[in-house]
């Protein structure tokens, strides 16, 4: 009885990091200014579509499973490919893209790390 329930537990911690995959793709499109696409295979939009479709699915895969009205098997093929696009992403096109310059700095401003508390 045990046994199966560890499995269960671990299962849906695998899908909710699978799930955090597509949500830090997600983030890191919407953080990223438009001009950084040029170089990349497709523009924003696409890939903000994909995206939220992929939370909006995954949302429904992994935590309520009763959202949308769709057979279970096609929810799952949307799901490993949006999973696979958020891997190509993460991957290939962030290196083609190169760093993103605008996202803010901790801890506040667009200064380095390193520097300590900020300039008051």
């Amino acid at each position: 009885m045990f046994g199966w329930t560890l499995i269960v537990w671990a299962r849906q911690l695998f899908h909710l990091a699978l799930f955090g995959l597509i949500v830090w793709a997600l983030a890191d499109v919407l953080l990223r200014p438009a001009d950084d696409f040029l170089y990349s295979s497709q523009k924003k939009p696409f890939w903000v579509l994909v995206f939220a479709l992929g939370v909006l699915v995954g949302v429904d895969r992994t935590l309520f499973r009763v959202i949308f009205l769709v057979p279970g098997f096609v929810k799952s093929l949307a799901y490993w490919g949006v999973l696979f696009a958020a891997a190509y992403y993460l991957g290939t096109e962030r290196k083609r893209m190169g760093p993103n310059t605008n996202r803010p700095r901790w801890p506040f401003g667009k200064g380095d790390a390193g520097q300590g508390r900020g300039s008051w």
